[in-house]
């Protein structure tokens, strides 16, 4: 079975979010991530970016400003 690193860049490199990932989906507008042990980690904010199953890498984009912002738009139109 193939188990996934899953990680984002930063400003000062890299930052490893969760291992051993088998299952990633989106849930109420947040990634989950589901490890081998069927432990979820929940991660908002989260687009995911690259899937490389020959490293077994899994990267995501991470932007709360941007989600902040969008959040404003949908109110307001309310």
């Amino acid at each position: 079975m193939c188990e996934f690193k899953v990680t984002t860049r930063t400003r000062d490199g890299e930052r490893t979010i969760a291992e051993d990932i088998i299952r990633a989906y989106y849930e109420d507008g947040k990634l989950v991530l589901v490890d081998i042990l069927g432990n979820k980690k929940y991660v908002e904010n989260a687009l995911i970016s690259s899937i490389d199953v020959s490293r077994e890498r899994l990267e995501i984009l991470q932007q709360p400003e941007l989600e902040r912002e969008l959040w404003k738009k949908r109110a307001n139109k309310i």
